[in-house]
Order: C-alpha cells, then structure tokens, then sequence
C-alpha cells in the first residue's frame, strides 16, 4: 500500500509517495530480475575497465595536471578528488556516477560537476535518450540515478545504504538530519519514464510517525505540473522541502528534550533504516489552544 500525495488531482500538488512502517511493502523488483542479471554480467567488464581507468586518470592528474585554463583546472581537481574517494561515496557508486559522467560527456558533450546545475542536463541526456533496448534503458537509469543520489548526499548530507550490491533499484541514500531516506535509481526509473512505475518504489522511506507530518506539508506546497515531476530537477526541490521540513521537526523535537532525555535519542540519523530508528515521539511537544 502507497499514499499519494495530492489526492484528488494527481499533480495539484507535490504528488510524492510516502512509505512508513504502517503502510510497509518491500520493493517490488522480480519483474526486472532477468534484465538486471543481463545488464550486471555486463557491467562486471565494464566495471573492470572502469577500475583501471580510474586509476589511469587519477595517475594521469597527479603526474601531469591540467594547465589549460582555471575552470578545466577546476574542473579536474574536482574529479581527482571524487575519484580517489575524498568526495565520493563507497566504490559501486563512484563507479556508477563515473558511468554517468562519461555517458554524459559522449551524447552532448558537457562535463559533469558534481553540482547542482547538473540535473539539468541529466535531465535533457534522458529526455534525448530515444528508443534503446531494456537492458541500455536500465543501465541509463542506474547511472543517472545514481549521480543523482551523489549530488542528493553531499548537499544535505546522507549516507549511501546499499541492501544488495548487485541490485541499485535497492540503494538507498539516507539523511543524517532525519529519519528519511530515498531510493534514487527507483527516482531515476520514473523520470526516464515520465511516469509512475507500479513495479518501481520511489517513495519517500520515512518514519510512521513522521508520515502524516510529511503528507500535509507536501499537500500545502505549491502545485507542480507533471512534467516537472517527472524530472531530476523536480524531484530535488520535493527532497528539499522534505528534509528542510523533517530536519527542523528534529530540532524542535530535540529542543523540547530534558538532559536526561537528550541521552536517549540520537540527533544524527542515517546509519540505521529510518522506518526502525527510535524517534522522538511527537507528543512531547505541548499542544497548541
């Protein structure tokens, strides 16, 4: 069982899924079962062959360097960094982030910078992706979701959780601020799509008793068109708005908390599922008249 965000008119409002304890399924993914054992006996070489590229370049810019200009230089400091794992998240990410950047780099030749300004054109790669096969259109997903939950972490920030690593529909990236988490390949899958996959969890993984809290502030947003949905950028200010809103019902809660009681509860999430965290109940807050 799902909650739609935006009941009544499907894209009113930021129309996003909501998972808690209460409403728990597990991630529906059989159907793509024998397709993502295809694309993974492929990826295993391509993943090799990433390795040592990666050692290749990262070689490359501690012998040689870049000297062109101060962006390219900027630039490569950049992917030095993220590719020796200073910026980077554990090795299967970073891997797949790199498949996306190349990816990117061949289609509309545009150098990726782990910002912001990047959702666009990951966006426009996908929008000009045209007829592929399952197996490229799973691969496309799983390398631009994947940059997408990069981005996602190092901004707020997160911590990758990967459930099976032969599986990234499972990856998740958790918040340290709240007991949130989100699915980015599963993101990722719908945007390609343009929409909702029934086969597919994008939900929010939230705490149950943070569910209700998230739903109504999501439902009071400005309305967003579906196109806008079903896009990187989109998706990045309904995360936003999630985690701007749950974060500070921590710190609130946290606020409310006694000494003794701060031992108690941890402040920083993200280690643990945020379904099965010990949350502050939000009880303690005293009613308003």
């Amino acid at each position: 069982m799902t909650f739609l965000l935006g009941m009544e008119t499907k894209y009113s409002s930021y129309c996003y899924k909501v998972k808690g304890i209460v409403c728990n399924t597990e991630l529906s993914s059989s159907c793509f079962k024998s397709e993502i054992e295809t694309i993974y006996s492929d990826l295993y070489v391509i993943t090799k062959l990433f390795r040592i590229f990666k050692l290749l370049i990262v070689s490359t810019i501690n012998s040689v360097g870049f000297a062109m200009n101060d962006n390219k230089q900027k630039i490569s400091k950049k992917l030095q960094e993220y590719l020796i794992g200073k910026r980077g998240g554990p090795d299967p990410v970073r891997e797949y982030a790199g498949f996306a950047v190349d990816a990117v780099k061949n289609a509309i030749d545009v150098d990726l910078l782990m910002e912001n300004v990047d959702l666009s054109f990951l966006d426009y790669y996908l929008d000009n992706l045209g007829e592929v096969n399952p197996s490229v259109a799973r691969l496309a997903a799983a390398t631009t979701g994947i940059y997408f939950g990069e981005i996602i972490r190092m901004n707020y920030p997160g911590i990758w959780h990967l459930e099976d690593e032969d599986e990234p529909l499972s990856w998740e990236v958790r918040f340290k601020s709240c007991p949130l988490a989100i699915r980015p390949v599963c993101i990722a899958v719908e945007v390609m799509k343009s929409r909702e996959e029934q086969n597919v969890d994008a939900s929010f993984i939230v705490h149950y008793s943070r569910k209700d809290l998230l739903k109504e502030t999501l439902d009071k947003a400005t309305p967003m068109s579906e196109s806008t949905y079903f896009s990187f950028g989109g998706r990045y200010d309904v995360i936003s708005l999630a985690e701007d809103f749950l974060s500070g019902v921590e710190q609130k809660l946290f606020g409310h908390l006694n000494e003794k009681q701060k031992k108690m509860f941890n402040q920083e999430f993200g280690c643990e599922d945020p379904r099965k965290i010990k949350c502050i109940p939000i009880e303690i807050i005293p009613q308003e008249n």
